[in-house]
């Protein structure tokens, strides 16, 4: 598994030595997200969007991903 930070473009590798040697490993966390259209007009609206994703800690390594999205459409 390959991870890194976003920001500054440099990547490594991070061994998870729960799951050395293992085919099958699995990895658990929780996800919690919303999100909300708001028409503006009759065919044009807003949106927004708001995601939370929590992974449990391996080898004291703890990983979260925060994101959030906003666009606009038209609807014909």
């Amino acid at each position: 598994m390959t991870t890194g930070n976003a920001f500054s473009g440099v990547c490594q590798d991070i061994p998870f030595f729960n799951s050395t040697g293992s085919n099958n490993a699995l990895l658990w966390g929780y996800s919690v997200g919303a999100g909300l259209d708001w028409a503006v007009t009759r065919h044009f609206f807003l949106r927004g969007e708001f995601e939370f994703v929590q992974f449990a800690p391996i080898s004291s390594i703890s990983l979260a991903i925060v994101s959030g999205r906003v666009g606009a459409g038209y609807r014909f």
